[in-house]
């Protein structure tokens, strides 16, 4: 049965849009959950009766992010700095040992709530990045 993981993505990199350079993010600013399609699951059983598990799979990103808007980044069209709602959504290939998953991005994309969002440069346009997500259960043991 595939396990929805808690994700964040503290590391996304933006390409070239509009001669602004290639853009590397580096924050904590969206946690959302993330689903394998398709997994691979080896176990190993120790003989103290502890078990490991490692997983690889391939799966779908969802996180809403707060987003801040100016005038540098909405190329004059929105001169006012706000913080605005949007929503990421990624495919993750991922390894995960235990309940603790790593995530290679190859594709993302962030899409504005608002208006206002859909001004920002890249709005809708495609970035990578790393991952990482932790299975909700962990948050038991804690």
């Amino acid at each position: 049965m595939p396990t929805i993981s808690i994700v964040t993505v503290p590391f996304k990199v933006r390409p070239n849009i509009q001669d602004r350079g290639q853009f590397a993010q580096a924050d904590v600013e969206n946690i959302g959950l993330q689903y394998p399609f398709l997994s691979y699951t080896k176990s190993k059983l120790f003989f103290d009766g502890k078990v490991s598990k490692h997983k690889w799979s391939f799966g779908g990103i969802v996180a809403p992010m707060a987003l801040t808007t100016n005038a540098a980044n909405t190329n004059n069209r929105k001169p006012i700095e706000r913080t605005q709602l949007a929503l990421s959504v990624a495919t993750a290939i991922s390894y995960s040992y235990n309940d603790i998953t790593f995530s290679l991005i190859p594709a993302g994309i962030d899409y504005g709530i608002n208006t206002n969002v859909r001004y920002w440069v890249y709005h809708g346009k495609v970035w990578w990045g790393f991952g990482i997500a932790i299975a909700p259960k962990i948050l038991n043991k804690l």
